[in-house]
């Protein structure tokens, strides 16, 4: 039985964001783009759309690059360390390709994060 391909978005820190249209969906596979063992992260705003973030779970314990900040009711009150992967919530506890719209309102709240980040 072939296995699910789905789309996702990649962000590696300081890097622009870039898409995978063949990706399997596997644990495997999300814990080798993160390197570790993965987190589910809640980012605000991208949660209410049904996209789902993955992150190392220790990536701050391990001393990874900051990616990006997180924001809750318009405060900065953490940081995402390392390589971090978008996916859409399938809504029955699987996960779903993004859509070209959904690339487009990650990719936009990111870069508006990325400037909020110097502030941390």
């Amino acid at each position: 039985m072939e296995k699910r391909k789905i789309r996702i978005l990649i962000k590696e820190p300081n890097k622009p964001c870039y898409v995978r249209d063949d990706l399997v969906d596997s644990l495997h596979n999300y814990q080798s783009i993160v390197g570790g063992l993965i987190e589910s992260v809640v980012v605000q705003e991208l949660s209410k759309e049904g996209i789902v973030c993955y992150c190392n779970e220790e990536g701050k314990l391990l001393e990874l690059e900051p990616n990006f900040v997180l924001v809750w009711d318009e405060k900065i009150y953490d940081c995402v360390c390392g390589t971090v992967v978008f996916l859409r919530d399938d809504g029955e506890g699987g996960n779903a390709s993004l859509t070209d719209e959904d690339i487009e309102f990650i990719t936009s709240y990111l870069n508006l994060l990325s400037d909020l980040r110097g502030l941390m």
